[in-house]
């Protein structure tokens, strides 16, 4: 064989490993447990299940993010699988990316509005089904509390708390904890403590799940 196609071969031998590589590099990534994993929820944290549960998944979300709109789907598939299993629970985190989403803090403000009288989850729904009514508006105020009015909330209430920043400082502790965890942007998951690099698909999050499940 000519000497040019060993040397060829010897190339592509190189980058095919360097990418193997890079590839496992990546996945211990993805699957290192993080640090500071007391981080991940907290005592105000909305919450569905127990904080007794073997498995807690953890979104790092904003309401107006389109890619937290696009998982939310799956989100769905797996509280609806994991609904009556005593060992699971989902912890939901505002992390508003306020710089390029006009109406995210806002949002987050009046979702947790909504928690305190026992409506975050109906609140969370409402905005991601109406996201594309409200992400851009001038006014979306309105239309929040056009919502809240709709879940029954005392509309008053919940304006008087969003104008007094009531819940600022929860959402504040919220984005301190995605930065102390190294949140990326949104929607950004973890699985217990491992934090995973993209939306898992609804296949892939049932078998990560269930791994933990099983130890």
């Amino acid at each position: 064989m000519k000497r040019e196609a060993w040397i060829m071969i010897l190339i592509v031998a190189v980058v095919v490993i360097g990418g193997i590589v890079l590839i496992n590099v990546g996945n211990q990534a993805q699957l290192a447990p993080v640090k500071n994993a007391e981080a991940l929820a907290r005592g105000h944290s909305a919450r569905i299940g127990s904080t007794e549960a073997k498995v807690t998944v953890v979104e790092f979300g904003d309401f107006q993010c389109p890619a937290c709109l696009a998982a939310e789907p799956i989100v769905q598939q797996v509280l609806e699988r994991y609904k009556d299993n005593p060992q699971f629970s989902f912890v939901y985190r505002n992390f508003p990316l306020a710089s390029i989403h006009k109406n995210a803090m806002l949002a987050a403000e009046v979702s947790l509005a909504a928690k305190a009288h026992g409506k975050f989850w109906e609140m969370h729904d409402a905005f991601f089904v109406t996201q594309d009514q409200w992400a851009t508006s001038d006014n979306s105020i309105d239309l929040f509390l056009g919502y809240a009015g709709e879940l029954g909330l005392d509309v008053n209430q919940i304006r008087a708390s969003v104008e007094a920043h009531e819940f600022l400082s929860e959402i504040e502790a919220d984005l301190a904890d995605g930065e102390t965890l190294g949140v990326p942007g949104t929607p950004t998951f973890f699985i217990n403590d491992m934090r995973q690099q993209s939306t898992p698909s609804f296949t892939d999050f049932v078998q990560l799940i269930e791994t933990e499940l099983s130890k």
